[in-house]
């Protein structure tokens, strides 16, 4: 995941637009433990899910989920990753980890890309 830059009053301001994304997703770590974490965010840099377990900063994974689209067509999302940040969320009683995407495909970035455009639409016309 990109690093988050402050601004002058101080909020965050990211560098690739992040869209909500809430999917059931697979994770699995180069010992070959997999487990499953509910995704929270996603941009083309990366994903933030939220898991029982925590995973060491700079773990690499394999990450797979399915993406939803508005016309209800779908795209399987399978990519390397490595993790950014692994912290306890006390009001989510899980591990909030930023995922940060190893080399995505140029069909990835165009799925995602088309998702976050989607979901910024549904939220201007609420």
């Amino acid at each position: 995941m990109e690093r988050p830059v402050l601004t002058e009053d101080g909020s965050e301001r990211r560098g690739w637009p992040r869209a909500p994304i809430r999917r059931t997703t697979r994770i699995v770590l180069r010992s070959g433990a997999n487990f499953e974490a509910r995704s929270f965010d996603i941009s083309s840099s990366g994903l933030g899910v939220l898991c029982d377990q925590a995973i060491p900063k700079g773990e690499l994974c394999a990450v797979g989920l399915t993406m939803l689209f508005a016309d209800d067509s779908t795209f399987d999302v399978k990519v390397a990753a490595h993790v950014a940040y692994s912290v306890f969320s006390s009001d989510r009683q899980a591990f909030k980890i930023g995922l940060s995407f190893n080399q995505p495909a140029p069909a990835l970035l165009q799925a995602i890309e088309r998702y976050v455009g989607e979901t910024t639409q549904v939220f201007r016309d609420s």
